[in-house]
């Protein structure tokens, strides 16, 4: 895997060419960059990671069949924290240690594109137009030594081409452009071996003649694709014609080139930058210098370089000397070095994954191959890198050992280079257990850091150095390095069974809260922690770091371990962490105990904001054939949560399995307004369908009526007739609610106001009744049994009584049926004359 680290440091550090025959002299403003002993930075980190989607969720529990909207009884939970899911059902997440499975890659930065000092940005295609005819005899060696060296800083990811133009005898030019095996006057692509064929061609070039170098660039600028950048290297321009005009006139130049190569109308850029380079006398027509105004990119597009310069540069014949024959096979194992880029920061210093480890063990037998047999002294930076590498993956201190004398021996005149080669020995001192003499050379290189204007890199890795080993304070550790100095010390502690227990101190407090951070952090602790027993001697936080990233691919046992945190001190934050991160990885695997333990945070932890949610996710993780511990559920968030949205889902639900009086007093906290009004209320009716209690009937016509529900008026006349025989007076003040109007609920009224000994307001019912109704409707005979049977002890009525009774039968011999003709008899058998 690649490493990882913060974004803002992405730098393949400096280098030396150690076996390099020309000393190269940096400009006062700009530090040449080094090739050799390459120190690297960590990679970066990106600003988010990604989880794996959920599965989908199981089904939940319907309720009593209802209108309106759904049942909102699932939130959606999160390991940081819950919301909640007022609106539709949701399902449960994938806990924080799914982040840990996130793969984070390093980008590498785009490079820069220089020569002799005039750069511009990077380029995916370049071309090199060089002036070779004889004008140039006194800085060739110069231009091909550059050159050279500005190809072989080009990348894979890059194409150039190099194009010559020398004059032929009768007078033209010939225009040159690099062979290759693809197709002629194409780009070629800057691997390394056409890199090598590009520098061997230029040392075979013989300038000579006249020429206009502007056919070069009018070559340059006519390939296809078009390149995006083109340095232009020329004495200048000869005169020539009648007039002895410079070369083709400036004016005339500069149309051809801008026709060539034309502004964009709407960004004002060219589609190809041109850098020129003038070499050892101004162009006295001030062409050279107007190209690069014109096609450049800016102050910097156009250098002269005067005898003095070239002179300053070091130009010396064998400015590019042969190539020995092993040359190729140094560069090669050089690019392999580098090509390994951070990962072998994380196997020289940190806690290095088996993929990292596997690659930089391959590099290195790679490059042992390619040096076998090649003379020592052009491989010495290579070697020692080489033996450094193999001392950390072996474990063993001989390579460092070996290592360490060869660098000892090495003499390099560049400053940034012999900090290079000092910061390579002290940690190969250090790797050969040779701890004072790492130290004394860690404490002499960290004074010249700002002495010389080192670079802040290698005084990081410097710092990193010294965690590893222990070799004093280090001097810098921005967010750029803090992670790979985390891992350092933590491989330096682990060695130290006293302390084991802090040796993820910094790594942990590095990641803090920030996820992208904590999938680095549990993976190095995972990888460190693989082969280690005893976990109990280490720190809850390294223990849960552990189970979060073991619980991407064995979370049976990740769960066991985070449940054995979860029993030791419970008012611990991490315990409660473990306990949920368990819970929230169960849940995939083995529900019911996902539903036990997402309970037991619920009510362990009642004061944390996931308590509810996780209840939530218990009941819907609870399957219904435990209709026990669905209630205890529904009863606790009924009781914690009683006006969450969900709450009357809840409601309904409990008031299915429980008995009447509970289910009604639940009912009760229907909210009028709520989806699940209209089935809290056949509930009701359910409930009470078969139940004549009092205060039963009581609850459910309050219910029916505060739903709006036009049972209520049914239900309450239930209520009155239950309430007749031993509580008339409630029944009379229950008669309230009840349309008077109504010829039932009249006999009713009559009935509840002779049972409350209100004789003469029931005789007004009854009387009014028996004129208002027609003999047809039940109540007329209903009313008239009632009149009869309490008039007829008043012997002043006996007569007005015989008469209705006689009126009676001849509405209706059957006196309205039963009950009402037994009732209406037996009051005539009394008032017959004795």
């Amino acid at each position: 895997m690649p490493s990882i680290a913060s974004a803002f440091v992405h730098l393949t550090l400096l280098g030396v060419v150690l076996a390099a025959t020309v000393t190269i002299v940096s400009r006062p403003d700009e530090r040449p960059q080094l090739t050799d002993i390459a120190i690297a930075a960590p990679a970066p980190t990106p600003a988010h990671a990604e989880t794996t989607p959920d599965p989908a969720p199981p089904a939940p529990r319907p309720t009593r069949p209802a209108t309106g909207e759904a049942s909102q009884s699932v939130p959606v939970l999160t390991s940081r924290a819950s919301e909640l899911a007022h609106a539709q059902p949701a399902s449960l997440p994938q806990p924080r240690s799914a982040v840990a499975s996130v793969a984070i890659e390093p980008v590498e930065p785009a490079r820069a594109v220089s020569f002799a000092g005039v750069t511009a940005q990077a380029a995916r295609r370049v071309v090199y137009v060089v002036d070779a005819s004889g004008s140039m005899v006194n800085s060739y060696a110069f231009v091909r030594a550059r050159l050279a060296q500005s190809i072989a800083q080009l990348s894979p990811t890059q194409y150039f081409q190099v194009i010559l133009v020398r004059g032929k005898a009768s007078g033209a030019a010939d225009v040159q452009v690099l062979p290759h095996s693809g197709q002629p006057g194409t780009f070629v692509r800057a691997l390394p071996s056409n890199k090598e064929s590009a520098i061997a061609w230029l040392e075979d070039v013989v300038v000579g003649g006249r020429s206009d170098p502007i056919e070069g660039l009018e070559r340059a600028l006519t390939l296809e694709p078009r390149p995006d950048l083109v340095f232009f290297l020329a004495r200048g321009f000869q005169r020539s014609g009648p007039d002895s005009t410079w070369g083709r006139g400036v004016e005339a130049t500069l149309r051809l080139l801008d026709r060539l190569n034309p502004r964009n109308r709407r960004t004002g850029l060219r589609p190809v930058v041109i850098k020129t380079i003038q070499f050892l006398n101004d162009d006295p027509t001030g062409l050279m210098q107007s190209i690069a105004e014109a096609h450049g990119d800016g102050p910097g597009s156009f250098r002269v370089l005067t005898i003095d310069d070239l002179a300053e540069e070091g130009v010396q014949a064998d400015a590019i000397p042969r190539e020995h024959e092993q040359d190729a096979s140094v560069r090669r194992a050089r690019a392999i070095l580098r090509a390994i880029g951070p990962d072998d920061l994380h196997v020289l210093y940190g806690i290095a994954s088996p993929e990292q480890t596997e690659r930089v063990r391959e590099a290195v037998a790679q490059v042992r191959r390619l040096i076998e047999g090649v003379d020592e002294t052009l491989t010495q930076g290579v070697r020692a890198r080489m033996l450094l590498l193999e001392s950390a993956l072996q474990g063993t201190s001989e390579p460092a050992r070996a290592a360490a004398e060869m660098l000892e021996a090495l003499f390099v005149m560049d400053a940034d280079a012999d900090a290079s080669r000092r910061l390579m020995l002290a940690h190969a001192l250090a790797r050969a257990g040779q701890i004072e003499q790492a130290r004394a050379q860690a404490d002499a290189l960290a004074a010249d850091v700002e002495l010389l204007g080192l670079a802040e890199a290698l005084a990081a890795e410097l710092s990193v150095l010294r965690v590893r080993f222990g070799l004093g304070e280090p001097l810098t550790l921005d967010t750029a390095w803090a992670q790979l100095a985390g891992e350092a010390e933590a491989v330096r502690l682990l060695s130290t069974p006293n302390r084991r227990a802090e040796a993820f101190d910094r790594l942990l407090d590095w990641a803090g809260d920030d996820q992208a951070r904590q999938a680095v952090a549990w993976r190095a602790v995972a990888l460190a922690t693989e082969q280690i027993d005893d976990l109990d001697s280490f720190p809850l936080e390294v223990r849960l770091a552990r189970a979060m990233f073991v619980s991407l691919d064995r979370p049976d046992e990740a769960i066991v371990e985070l449940l054995a945190m979860a029993e030791t001190q419970r008012d611990l934050p991490l315990v409660r962490e473990a306990l949920w991160e368990a819970a929230l990885l169960a849940r995939t695997r083995d529900p019911i105990q996902a539903s036990g333990l997402l309970q037991r945070f619920a009510t362990e932890y009642a004061d944390d904001q996931r308590a509810v949610d996780a209840m939530i996710a218990a009941l819907d993780l609870e399957p219904n054939a435990d209709p026990a511990q669905r209630v205890a559920i529904l009863r606790h968030l009924l009781d914690v949560a009683p006006s969450h949205p969900a709450a009357d889902c809840w409601r309904v639900e409990l008031a299915e399995y429980v008995e009447t009086d509970e289910a009604l007093r639940v009912l009760s906290q229907t909210s009028p307004d709520s989806a699940q009004a209209p089935a809290a209320a056949d509930l009701v009716c359910m409930k009470l369908a078969s139940d004549s209690t009092a205060a039963h009937l009581r609850t459910g016509v309050a219910i029916l009526e505060s739903l709006a529900d036009a049972r209520a008026v049914p239900l309450r006349e239930r209520l009155v007739r239950a309430l007749l025989e031993t509580e008339p007076q409630e029944a009379l003040q229950a008669m309230g609610a009840l349309d008077a109007d109504e010829p039932r609920i009249a006999m009713l009224r009559a009935e509840v106001l002779l049972a409350c000994g209100m004789r003469q307001a029931a005789l007004k019912t009854l009387n009014a009744q028996v004129n208002a109704l027609a003999p047809e409707q039940p109540e007329y005979w209903q009313a008239w049994a009632l009149l009869l049977e309490l008039l007829a002890d008043d012997s002043a009525q006996v007569e007005a009584l015989r008469a209705h009774v006689f009126r009676l039968r001849l509405l209706d011999p059957q006196l309205g049926g039963e009950p009402w003709r037994g009732r209406i008899e037996r009051v005539a058998g009394v008032l017959v004359d004795p």
